[in-house]
């Protein structure tokens, strides 16, 4: 007997589960780069607009990071996102999504270099990021 099975996305306020202790914590990236605040955010979580870029990095994770959590990010209309993927030894960058929804990466791999959007005088060599 099949099943049908009803999709429901989460919104913040639901994720209030995890307070109860009935999740255990929300979606969050391996680094994120914030704008400053003077409560450092103890008092509120970041918001969007807060978020400058955020960072996966990936060797085992690299398909379920780059079909769920990369998009995911840009949804929610976060600038950038870059996924460092250490088995392919590349650097992905995600800008915000288009019209059709999910973003489309530029591509750069060990001996190229890339700037955030929000720094773009900083220079990031792909190959600092491999090690």
């Amino acid at each position: 007997m099949a099943v049908a099975v009803r999709r429901h996305r989460f919104t913040v306020d639901q994720y209030r589960m995890i307070q109860a202790g009935i999740l255990t914590k929300e979606p969050q990236p391996d680094v994120t780069v914030l704008r400053p605040r003077a409560d450092f955010y103890r008092a509120v979580h970041p918001q969007p607009g807060d978020v400058l870029l955020v960072i996966e990095v990936a060797d085992t994770t690299v398909e379920p990071d780059r079909r769920w959590k990369v998009p995911l990010s840009a949804r929610a209309g976060l600038r950038e996102a870059w996924l460092v993927d250490l088995n392919a030894e590349r650097l992905e960058i995600y800008g915000e999504a288009g019209p059709a929804g999910d973003p489309r990466p530029r591509v750069l791999s060990r001996g190229e270099a890339g700037a955030p959007g929000a720094f773009p005088d900083l220079t990031i060599h792909v190959a600092d990021l491999l090690g």
